[in-house]
């Protein structure tokens, strides 16, 4: 009954994500602010597992500074919290997760960087579809419904962003989103 709910739930957040925005509130979020947010939410799972999770501002921010988008902070954080809790489930004990926020010229990037096993690049174009798995027997020990990437992909649609990955067998993957930053007055 637990995988059914987990199921049902992600199948609704999906639905929710594809419905173009229709149910999003778009409001400021302040990116930087979101990853940390992300970061202590996923304390628990990351102490059961020996992995730490940091959040790093990159590339032209200033300490305490922060990049602001227009968005559904709720939609943005669930995105946000897959990534990160795929990075901490395909990762060995003793590694780290890295959030990284950085401005990319109109945009605004949430890179997730992990130290784990590394996806053959054959997977890369399919891995946000969705129920798409690269190791089908090791998702269903770690759990998981098969949607996460797809959620990702489509809120970040929704907010007229894309997603991304750049992995290497044997050295880990990057998984980001990416989000335009316009006016927000």
């Amino acid at each position: 009954s637990d995988r059914l709910i987990e199921i049902v739930s992600d199948l609704l957040s999906l639905a929710r994500a594809e419905s173009a925005g229709a149910s999003l509130e778009f409001a400021p979020v302040h990116l930087r602010e979101l990853a940390l947010e992300v970061s202590r939410a996923a304390q628990t799972l990351s102490a059961e597992t020996g992995i730490l999770v940091e959040v790093a501002a990159r590339h032209g921010l200033e300490r305490g500074e922060d990049l602001t988008v227009l968005g559904d902070r709720a939609a943005l954080r669930l995105a946000l919290g897959n990534l990160v809790e795929n990075a901490i489930k395909y990762s060995s004990a003793g590694t780290r997760v890295r959030l990284e926020v950085e401005p990319r010229g109109s945009s605004a990037r949430i890179t997730v960087v992990d130290q784990g096993p590394g996806i053959h690049r054959r997977h890369h174009d399919r891995l946000f579809e969705r129920f798409y798995r690269v190791d089908k027997e090791r998702s269903r020990q770690l759990g998981g419904t098969g949607l996460g990437l797809s959620i990702v992909r489509n809120v970040a649609a929704a907010h007229g962003g894309q997603v991304g990955v750049a992995s290497e067998v044997g050295v880990g993957s990057r998984f980001w989103i990416e989000l335009p930053l316009g006016d927000l007055a």
